[in-house]
């Protein structure tokens, strides 16, 4: 089996925000504890706890020096597709290519779109609009473009990013829709709240999909699952947690969906739900430990020291 690469999602929470001083220093710490990336999700406004993902990861990019810094997920449709090419061009640049622009097009939250003044039924048209206008900006010197949202007439973008063609843009989604962006425009796919048989399922119909847009997807293309976790002794204690947590952040009940979609309980019996995405496909984990923030540290610490070790090495074996 393919290397199995860990990552951890940092920068909202519904339990809170962390103080200034650990937010600074989290990003080193991850690194130092061995994870492969550092993730931010992203809203302009939410019933919940957030930073601007784009300027913590800017934050993490100078605290750290080996660690893919990304977004999972952007919500592209909210923006101006030029501002966000000139986001994502100064990242990678400043980061020298370890950038990942995760897009997807949200929508769950209404005051947002209003407050942005865009339509959440043109969300999805906007996307398709907006990564076309990413690749180009990032990758030609000048750029004319005549769409439904953004007219660019002779349009430059400069410094280029590091990597050439621009930061691998990840689509993130689990809707049919979003698995065909995947296929057709994406560099790889993210997904969230999915059981590792639909995981499999959604990875035969991005190929399904690729095939039909005459695309062979590279051998890079990237298969990443945000995946909600909380280790404990106690199981009851975890699962309660899980629901907690989602309750509060996606303003739904999960006591039905815990068990599917989370990996809860002892170090060991998170090892093997693990394993259970990674035979499906996942090959990028980005954790979001559902912890308070004094647990934090050591969730990710039990990860590093015990789960990780133990999932490569089975992994591997497969």
């Amino acid at each position: 089996m393919a290397e199995v690469r860990f990552g951890v999602s940092f920068g909202s929470s519904p339990f809170g925000i962390p103080d200034r001083d650990f937010v600074l220093a989290f990003p080193r710490r991850l690194e130092d504890l061995g994870f492969d990336s550092l993730w931010s999700g992203d809203h302009v406004l939410m019933r919940t706890d957030r930073l601007h993902a784009l300027s913590f990861l800017a934050t993490a990019i100078a605290q750290t020096t080996r660690i893919t810094v990304g977004t999972a997920i952007y919500l592209l449709p909210l923006r101006p597709a030029a501002d966000v090419a000139r986001a994502g061009a100064t990242l990678d640049y400043l980061s020298g290519g370890r950038f990942v622009l995760g897009l997807g097009v949200g929508g769950e939250y209404a005051p947002e779109w209003e407050a942005c003044g865009v339509p959440r039924e043109d969300r999805g048209r906007r996307m398709d609009e907006g990564i076309e206008i990413l690749r180009r900006l990032w990758s030609e010197e000048e750029v004319t473009f005549a769409g439904r949202f953004a007219r660019l007439n002779g349009a430059a973008l400069r410094p280029k990013p590091a990597r050439p063609g621009g930061p691998p843009l990840w689509i993130g989604g689990r809707t049919d829709a979003a698995l065909q962006r995947a296929a057709h425009a994406g560099d790889g796919w993210v997904s969230y709240l999915v059981s590792p048989r639909r995981y499999r399922e959604s990875l035969s119909k991005i190929d399904a999909f690729a095939a039909g847009h005459g695309r062979t997807l590279a051998a890079d293309f990237a298969h990443a699952h945000l995946q909600f976790t909380y280790v404990s002794d106690e199981p009851e204690k975890a699962r309660d947690r899980a629901i907690g947590y989602l309750e509060r952040n996606y303003a739904q009940d999960f006591d039905r969906f815990v068990d599917a979609f989370c990996v809860v309980g002892p170090a060991d019996r998170c090892v093997e739900r693990l394993l259970e995405f990674a035979q499906a496909g996942v090959r990028h984990f980005i954790l979001r430990a559902m912890a308070y923030n004094n647990e934090l540290v050591g969730q990710l610490e039990t990860y590093a020291r015990e789960i990780i070790p133990a999932v490569r090495a089975a992994a591997a074996a497969l």
